[in-house]
């Protein structure tokens, strides 16, 4: 009767759940694929939300976006730049309380208003309908091309586009972990364009041609695409093939730097200034040009120059009990990213519980924010040592909502124990959805200590070490079962955060435009 009664308490807890989810009505995705559009171009990317954004009530987000933007264009046998502002129009967005639908996305490019000197213009205006489905963490798009109209102005000729017979494709596998929203995808369009005795034909492939992230500090997206143009004509002179490889990448992320007051008459030494970079570029080389043409440029690179935007953090006060503690920077860092707040009560050589934990790791990640209460919110409790006053309900309700902890056998929690090392480690890579890279037979760890390590938590910490986040101690040992300190918690989290900022940026970008 017992593991009946264990049974419906489960399945009630997972209506709960789902019915939490629901009412929620969070939006799976924050931006979509292609801020730089589909092309051989790169826009300069949309700005990441500001911590203010999510105090101020009127702060926003805008279903219209207008970017800075450059694009290579090979319609004359040779790489040429165009530069303009390229306008995305959305009408919607994945909805969270739906298996499956579709919104509309525009993307329109034309020249600057205020004219610069080149020897190309283009007015562009492609519309897709895309639709989704939702198979668990992943949601699937297929790009339906509903209209495309186009003209391009190189020095005196003009190049229309025969919309009848061009094509567009584009489908992308999006994952969403608690932390990371990944995406991939494949594209390929061919375009006709028509001049007065020309017809010029560019095939744009790429069947794995899109990856990309996107994430509360950074995000990022590189194209892999082939370019293959033949231009025919009524003259031998003006007939000719191109091929050639670019890579568009952008890349947005925030960072953190302390300013100390120049004043000696003020009330606070200095605080921490975030700074949100964009860099955008495109790298191309022509693998195979016309045989009649004589040119030298043949593979370079172009950026499409960003600003920077800065926002001044909570200052960090009454520190000194921190002096002389390895993680003070780590600390300070918290508390000016509001992550650690005066309610936490920090002592860094005290033993930080599950639940205080978990409530750095949803603060950190943005979770909070994004799972915000909706209106006519009721907390019901999901774990059976979790009451719905505990301190920390709401963020450990969020947390086994993304599936970030999970209960044990008998339906707990265990929110006010301290938390080991490995607990620790396990849930820190489920944030990351990165489990996959301990996905071993038999993971063993370089750890002296890896007997120790329990079998649930041995592939997670395998795959962290190989993502090079976790070391041992100084004896080359894990110490798995050991409890975490405050300052130890604080030190991982901000590690997380450092992370997210730069270090996975490398394999979206670097590492694929070498490739």
């Amino acid at each position: 009767m017992s593991d009946v009664r264990g049974s419906y308490m489960k399945a009630y807890k997972y209506l709960l759940l789902v019915i939490i989810m629901i009412i929620s009505n969070v939006s799976i995705s924050n931006a979509d694929v292609g801020e730089m559009g589909f092309f051989c171009g790169v826009s300069e990317g949309v700005k990441l939300p500001k911590v203010m954004d999510s105090y101020v009530s009127n702060a926003i987000q805008s279903n219209k976006k207008e970017l800075r933007y450059k694009e290579m264009v090979f319609l004359r046998g040779k790489p040429e730049i165009f530069e303009g502002l390229l306008t995305i129009t959305r009408s919607g967005d994945v909805d969270a309380n739906a298996e499956s639908g579709s919104y509309s996305i525009t993307y329109s490019l034309e020249p600057y208003k205020e004219p610069i000197i080149q020897d190309i213009e283009i007015k562009r205006t492609i519309v897709f309908n895309i639709n989704y489905r939702k198979v668990e963490k992943q949601v699937l798009k297929n790009y339906e091309l509903k209209s495309w109209k186009e003209t391009i102005i190189i020095g005196e000729t003009k190049y229309t586009l025969d919309n009848t017979n061009s094509l567009f494709n584009n489908t992308i596998i999006e994952y969403n972990s608690p932390g990371i929203k990944y995406y991939k995808g494949s594209i390929g369009y061919r375009a006709i364009y028509k001049n007065d005795d020309q017809v010029v034909t560019v095939n744009v492939t790429g069947d794995n041609g899109i990856y990309g992230y996107d994430q509360a500090w950074g995000k990022t997206e590189t194209q892999l695409l082939k370019v293959y143009v033949e231009a025919i004509a009524g003259s031998d002179l003006n007939t000719w093939k191109l091929e050639a490889e670019v890579k568009p990448s952008i890349t947005v992320n925030k960072t953190m730097q302390y300013d100390s007051n120049m004043p000696t008459a003020i009330a606070f030494g200095g605080n921490y200034l975030q700074v949100t970079q964009n860099q955008s570029g495109i790298t191309y080389k022509v693998t195979n040009k016309p045989a009649n043409m004589d040119y030298n440029d043949v593979e370079g690179s172009i950026s499409v120059p960003s600003y920077n935007t800065f926002e001044h953090l909570v200052a960090p006060e009454n520190t000194d009990y921190l002096k002389g503690s390895f993680a003070e920077e780590d600390i300070k860092k918290l508390y000016s990213l509001e992550v650690l707040d005066s309610r936490f009560e920090f002592i860094p050589n005290q033993k930080i519980t599950r639940a205080q934990y978990v409530t750095l790791l949803i603060k950190a990640l943005g979770l909070d924010k994004k799972y915000s209460q909706p209106k006519g919110y009721k907390p019901v409790a999901i774990f059976g040592d979790v009451d719905i006053y505990h301190p920390h309900f709401r963020n450990i309700e969020i947390a086994a909502q993304v599936e970030l902890v999970k209960g044990t056998n008998k339906g707990n929690f265990g929110p006010d124990n301290s938390i080991k090392r490995e607990e620790a480690f396990v849930i820190y890579m489920r944030a990351l959805g990165l489990s996959r890279l301990g996905q071993d037979i038999t993971p063993t760890t370089p750890f002296i200590d890896d007997e120790q390590i329990s079998s649930w938590a041995k592939k997670d910490i395998y795959g962290l070490y190989n993502l090079g986040i976790i070391k041992g101690d100084v004896t080359g040992n894990l110490r798995p079962k050991s409890e975490i300190t405050k300052a130890e918690g604080a030190a991982i989290i901000n590690r997380l955060i450092n992370y997210l900022r730069k270090d996975i940026e490398n394999d979206y970008v670097e590492k694929l435009i070498e490739y």
